[in-house]
């Protein structure tokens, strides 16, 4: 095993010509984790993957789609590598997930309007409420599981504050920051009410590698780089500093 900068490398991570082996990582806009603007693809995750492929001399080509699209992709093998993922049985059958996670993550929220209160504290307040979702977004198992609760499924997390503001939702379930920013954007601030269920669950954020991606060999040298990001304190660092730089003033 070759070092760099004290880093490990691993064996074959350049390709035959010499060149850095280029990874296809499909990503869907989920700011501040994932942004995409006028100035491209960026974000804490791909701060995160920067910091990796310089240590690991790995490229990376980002490849956007929408959140489902790019579970397929994964799926197929189009894709080779994948952030933001939560664990699940469906998933682990074509996803590798890389230990450790990179972040954990706080629960969901759940978001009304402020001028239709709900009151949604426990989950059995979730009874009875159209509920906006995305497509194939794992939000918290019994959550996931429940097949009594009424689902309204989109595309894009967009579409869901879109929905809520027009009152065609009674609520949806998101990530706090990254909900906040998209209302900000949507000049809909103030408009909303946010719950934390009392029995709320947290969940765990990682890398994947599809199962079908050729770079499979890669999947120990990306978990210790991982280890070493975190041991160092820069994943703190970076997702520390992604997430101040987003919240809303």
């Amino acid at each position: 095993m070759a070092l760099w900068m004290g880093i490990p490398q691993v064996a074959g991570a350049h390709a035959a010509d010499g060149e850095p082996r280029t990874l296809k990582v499909p990503v869907n806009a989920f700011p501040p984790w994932i942004i995409v603007d006028k100035k491209g693809i960026h974000g804490i995750d791909i701060d995160i993957l920067n910091a990796v492929g310089a240590r690991m001399g790995l490229r990376f080509i980002y490849v956007e789609c929408p959140w489902l699209r790019c579970l397929r992709l994964m799926e197929g093998g189009a894709g080779d590598l994948m952030s933001g993922l939560f664990r699940s049985p469906d998933r682990e059958k074509y996803l590798a997930y890389i230990d450790p996670p990179y972040y954990q993550d706080p629960p969901k929220v759940f978001y009304t309007l402020a001028d239709r209160p709900k009151a949604i504290h426990k989950y059995d307040d979730l009874k009875g409420l159209s509920i906006g979702v995305v497509a194939g977004t794992l939000y918290f198992p019994r959550f996931d599981n429940d097949t009594q609760l009424e689902k309204q499924v989109f595309h894009e997390e967009p579409q869901l504050v879109r929905l809520l503001g027009a009152g065609r939702i009674d609520t949806f379930i998101s990530t706090e920051v990254e909900a906040d920013i998209l209302i900000e954007k949507a000049g809909l601030s103030g408009r909303f009410n946010k719950s934390v269920l009392e029995d709320a669950e947290s969940g765990e954020s990682y890398f994947a590698l599809s199962r079908l991606s050729k770079h499979q060999d890669l999947a120990p040298a990306l978990s210790e780089t991982i280890r070493q990001l975190k041991a160092s304190g820069e994943l703190v660092r970076i997702i520390q500093g992604g997430l101040r730089q987003a919240v809303p003033q």
